[in-house]
């Protein structure tokens, strides 16, 4: 269950607030209960799925929590400049889902969901007020295009600017931010530099962990270590792929790196944040281009994965998995099924 500090709702990849989904005409947004039946505190993390019309929000035991139905995407307004504010917002999200905010509420799209009375209301302005008195906001500047507009994302804390106006500006975590080349650490304002070509995940103390993809795809991915004595590498993922995301686990054992050949599918793999052997999450000793596609959603509680697993063949029909939701132990790589799909995870990482 959640604690009294808010959970932070942008969603840009569902039903409800995705780019590519159908406009829901409705008047009135509206949250629909499926468990419990009653107006009450959510579970603290879960996965979203898309649907036709509205948004599934299901809990990490494979129930059905609620529905959000009706609430109008930010590129749907009359507002332009407005819309192209809260969606580099909700880019700057890390996955594109939740974080924690303080004042009891979540906010879903460009609404602010009282979850205790099931009901969702307009919010002003693009403006997120985040845990640790931290305020993420967008400004638009106007382009030759009268139909574009740059965003550039303030982060501010207790009336401080944390760094300068961004356009590509996002959280890795609650407590991290980083641009194409540069991170900081909101809580002990170490930075960071690196090359555009890697990921960061997260950090732990003065290090940085980021993923990299190298200059030739002939030369594996390296996972890198970064600190002020120097840069480690701590192990290399499979060659003629690129990085695209990376999490590191809440205990900071683990870094779980989402890659893919460029436009052919995802595949999720697990890196000891301490050095050693690299795994497939889909399973394996070793990865190669037949392995099952995966993408991890993200961490859980406990410090086990929620990742999507394809569905995967063998000799024996003993073996066959489907697809589907798993939530994985990154010491033994064990999974137990939880849902057939989900395109995002509420909350992910508690970091």
């Amino acid at each position: 269950m959640i604690r009294r500090l808010a959970l932070l709702f942008v969603l840009t990849l569902t039903a409800g607030c995705g780019t590519g989904a159908a406009v829901v005409q409705a008047s009135q947004p509206q949250v629909v209960l499926v468990r419990p039946s009653e107006p009450g505190p959510a579970p603290r993390q879960g996965l979203v799925v898309e649907q036709d019309s509205s948004t599934l929000l299901v809990s990490l035991d494979g129930h059905p929590y609620a529905r959000l139905v009706g609430a109008h995407p930010w590129w749907a307004a009359i507002d332009t400049a407005r819309s192209a504010a809260f969606k580099a917002l909700a880019q700057a999200i890390p996955m594109e889902t939740l974080v924690e905010g303080p004042g009891g509420r979540w906010y879903f799209c460009w609404y602010i969901w009282d979850s205790a009375a099931a009901r969702l209301h307009p919010l002003a302005e693009p403006r997120l007020r985040l845990a640790g008195g931290i305020v993420a906001s967008a400004k638009t500047h106007p382009t030759d295009d009268t139909t574009a507009y740059e965003v550039y994302i303030s982060i501010m804390r207790h009336g401080r600017l944390l760094m300068p106006p961004s356009r590509n500006l996002k959280f890795v975590s609650r407590d991290l931010i980083a641009t194409e080349t540069r991170a900081v650490d909101l809580v002990t304002d170490t930075r960071w530099s690196f090359s555009r070509d890697c990921v960061p995940a997260g950090n732990s103390g003065v290090k940085l962990f980021v993923v990299c993809t190298p200059a030739s795809l002939n030369r594996p991915t390296p996972v890198i270590a970064l600190a002020a004595e120097g840069r480690r590498t701590l192990g290399l993922l499979p060659k003629g792929l690129f990085v695209y995301e990376a999490m590191l686990s809440p205990d900071g054992n683990y870094i779980s790196a989402n890659l893919s050949p460029g436009c052919g599918p995802s595949y999720s793999f697990l890196v000891p944040t301490r050095g050693g052997r690299t795994r497939p999450l889909a399973g394996g000793a070793h990865w190669s281009p037949k392995t099952p596609p995966s993408k991890t959603l993200g961490w859980i509680q406990h410090n086990q994965l929620a990742v999507f697993i394809a569905r995967s063949r063998s000799s024996s029909c003993e073996s066959e998995s489907k697809s589907g939701i798993y939530l994985v132990n990154p010491r033994t790589l064990g999974r137990r099924f939880v849902y057939p799909s989900a395109s995002a995870m509420w909350n992910p990482g508690l970091r």
